[in-house]
């Protein structure tokens, strides 16, 4: 994986035509994710992803990144833009030159970004509540037993079904 420095040494040498329609995706884990103006592109035209706009430490700006499992390339990058693979887990798509033919006659992409990710809220660190705030109510074994064969296993993504899976460690260890 690269590191953070790297990801935006890569987004932000866009000054040729050609650099602008190319997408960045950086596999982190199970997921892929792109950063900055490829975080941009993949949403302006390809899929409208949940974008998040933080801080992050070692840097001092804040960044813009979306992401999405591995699994579901196919269904975001079809077929017919140019793929290449840079290294292990970093891979790039060619977006068509007629990408920035929808911006108004002389709009800038680079002034169509720097507003998004303007407009885009920075999310706050999550502050700490009293552990008794965090703590779920106690569950009997019959209850879990029961959000168990209740939960749609089959309509849910492996990292939802983790995240269940985790829970019902937590309740059956309150029990024990």
């Amino acid at each position: 994986m690269a590191a953070i420095q790297e990801i935006l040494e890569f987004e932000s040498g866009r000054g040729e035509p050609e650099a602008q329609r190319v997408i960045h995706l950086f596999q982190e884990g199970s997921f892929y994710r792109a950063y900055e103006w490829s975080a941009w592109l993949m949403c302006r035209y390809l899929h409208e992803f949940k974008v998040t706009h933080r801080r992050m430490k070692g840097i001092e700006q804040t960044v813009i990144l979306i992401g999405f499992p591995v699994t579901s390339l196919s269904k975001w990058v079809t077929a017919d833009i140019e793929r290449h693979d840079v290294s292990d887990k970093h891979i790039t798509f060619t977006l068509p030159e007629d990408v920035f033919s929808d911006l108004e006659e002389g709009g800038n992409p680079e002034e169509v970004f720097n507003d998004w990710k303007s407009n885009q809220p920075i999310a706050e660190k999550a502050t700490r509540r009293p552990s008794d705030a965090l703590q779920p109510p106690v569950m009997s074994l019959s209850m879990i037993a029961q959000r168990i064969m209740s939960f749609p296993l089959e309509a849910k993504s492996p990292l939802e079904c983790y995240q269940f899976l985790s829970e019902i460690k937590q309740q059956i260890a309150k029990l024990y």
